[in-house]
């Protein structure tokens, strides 16, 4: 997800990355806003979409409104073609925030737990994408990695 949040009187674009707790691994990880399709986004037109504004609601407080954009990059994405490789939609949020102070995490869900944001800037990305590794010396997901170059390219713009 991109935000653009104003720092100094110029506006900066930011991918918006946050610590989630990943139990195979018993850590928090870096990574993008994620989450499962729920039963009532499937009622919806837009299932992707939709749950894309409900798990960024859920995970960083953030209400997506008409200035902003979500769009579906990719509605099945795979790392093989195995037997048991789970497929995941890939798509981009991006949110006009004036400040990060109504971020929050107090959305999560069952056992979803979260420590804090990281807004990363074009630098930081390209700082995380070269070191493989987050500011805690920790390694990121796929996803992040994903989200990171995706950010990096300017694609989302």
């Amino acid at each position: 997800m991109d935000s653009t949040a104003k720092m100094g009187q110029e506006k900066v674009p930011k991918l918006l990355l946050s610590y989630e707790y990943r139990y195979p691994v018993g850590r928090f990880l870096l990574s993008p806003v994620a989450g499962l399709l729920d039963p009532e986004d499937r009622e919806a037109k837009d299932p992707l979409r939709e749950a894309a504004v409900r798990e960024i609601f859920e995970e960083t407080g953030i209400t997506v409104t008409a200035k902003d954009e979500v769009t579906v990059l990719n509605p099945c994405a795979f790392s093989s073609p195995g037997m048991t490789d789970e497929s995941n939609a890939l798509a981009c949020a991006v949110i006009h925030l004036s400040d990060y102070s109504s971020l929050t995490q107090e959305g999560a869900l069952g056992q979803e737990m979260f420590n804090g944001f990281e807004p990363v800037t074009k630098e930081e990305a390209r700082k995380l994408l070269s070191e493989g590794r987050d500011r805690n010396g920790m390694f990121y997901s796929l996803f992040t990695w994903a989200a990171c170059m995706y950010f990096l390219s300017d694609l989302w713009k």
